[in-house]
């Protein structure tokens, strides 16, 4: 509601058509990836020129096909927060950290998209989501029960920002590709946090396991 209401009052009711395209996108980071780009870190400036090349390719491939899934903006939003921390103090060890996991994040996701974006029909949904399927394994067996959780890796050791409603086994959903911290919980407690990379495992069928204790 709010970047619809600053985009009316930027543009005009007007131009409501071109509002509502804009709407579906996500902001370009603008100033903080120019901050990060005049870095005297020659890694954070060089990262800035890659970020804003892959989430310009991103974006232009929603412009035409629809507005990408409402989790898809949720982590290109992240990525943006991550990037306005990092221009606080672009020379710190903490804009290194901040805008390298940016510039994975979003190699993950657009490649995921030039991949997909081979196939004879496309939409915004194929490119914001990837079939995820979710076993949880123990001593060598498959164990069920568990539900499975996922937040963007820089949140490690945080809640999980999405859950799967289903528990193992199968979890099955669906996320934006992107790095994750995935989580098993059993009886409200998580039990077990494990890094995977959505968009390179669980997009061709195969399951990604999770090791419980």
């Amino acid at each position: 509601m709010g970047l619809a209401i600053a985009l009316n009052a930027l543009l005009g009711t007007s131009a409501g058509a071109q509002d509502t395209k804009n709407a579906m996108l996500f902001d370009y980071p603008t100033a903080a990836i120019s901050q990060l780009g005049r870095a005297d870190a020659p890694e954070v400036a060089k990262a800035a020129g890659v970020i804003s090349s892959e989430w310009n390719f991103i974006e232009d491939s929603f412009r035409n096909i629809g507005s990408p899934s409402k989790n898809f903006r949720l982590a290109m939003n992240h990525n943006k927060e991550l990037l306005q921390t990092a221009a606080d103090d672009p020379n710190g060890k903490l804009s290194m950290e901040l805008v390298g996991y940016v510039e994975e994040d979003l190699a993950i996701k657009s490649n995921y998209i030039r991949g997909r974006s081979t196939q004879a029909t496309v939409s915004a949904a194929i490119y914001s989501e990837v079939a995820v399927d979710v076993r949880t394994m123990k001593n060598g067996g498959e164990i069920d029960g568990y539900i499975i959780g996922f937040s963007p890796r820089h949140m490690a050791g945080s809640d999980p920002l999405i859950k799967f409603n289903n528990p193992t086994n199968p979890s099955e959903g669906s996320l934006p590709p992107g790095r994750y911290e995935m989580m098993a919980i059993l009886n409200n407690q998580v039990v077990q946090r494990q890094e995977v990379s959505i968009g390179i495992l669980g997009q061709k069928g195969e399951p990604i396991i999770c090791l419980v204790p």
